[in-house]
């Protein structure tokens, strides 16, 4: 399986905008399977459908940028037409006969009552398993993406562009809270940590 190379740190002059806003909208269809499947185990395997898609296809995902040496304000221009797809897709998601308003609620709930250890603990273990998911499949090594991804989701851990869908999910059905874009910020940090890691400390 070929998988698409788009680590040039060179963006501006790079088309990305399309590319990013398709990172969202496959993240939320990941995020909607989720959601949909009664079986906790299927919904998180099919997740992976979104960062595989991400990874074959060259989309531009926040937290597949941020283990690379790319510029600070591309990592937020990525992450802005992350979000763009997210909200599209959850404008639709939650007006659709295929919204379910108790898999949201539960989601939402973990978030607003996350304490500081498991905020940390749960978003730089995701950055570390998505940066290391991402890394194996470019050598064509899917198992630790195939692992690696239900993993996240089966442990609660929290990943900052899927959150994007879910909070805008919030917005849109008058559920968001002050309390998730607190947790949202420190998701995106402690994100950026976990994605480092492997980049840091393979070389200790």
């Amino acid at each position: 399986m070929k998988v698409v190379q788009t680590n040039s740190p060179h963006w501006s002059s790079k088309p990305f905008i399309g590319k990013s806003l398709l990172a969202g909208v496959v993240i939320s269809l990941g995020c909607i399977a989720n959601l949909s499947v009664e079986n906790p185990y299927i919904g998180a395997l099919l997740f992976t459908f979104g960062l595989a898609s991400t990874v074959v296809l060259g989309f531009d995902l926040l937290t597949g940028k941020m283990g690379n040496k790319v510029p600070f304000l591309y990592l937020i221009a990525v992450g802005f037409f992350n979000f763009c797809g997210c909200a599209i897709m959850s404008s639709f998601y939650v007006d659709s006969s295929m919204y379910n308003f108790e898999a949201l609620q539960q989601v939402l709930n973990y978030r607003n009552n996350i304490n500081w250890l498991a905020l940390l603990l749960g978003a730089v273990s995701c950055g570390f398993i998505v940066s290391s998911s991402i890394q194996a499949a470019k050598r064509e090594n899917w198992i630790v993406m195939v692992l690696g991804i239900p993993l996240f989701i089966l442990t609660g851990m929290l990943h900052c562009v899927a959150d994007m869908f879910y909070y805008s999910c919030a917005m849109v059905a008058g559920l968001f809270t002050g309390k998730m874009f607190l947790v949202w910020i420190f998701t995106v940090l402690f994100n950026y940590i976990g994605c480092n890691l492997v980049r840091l400390l393979k070389h200790i």
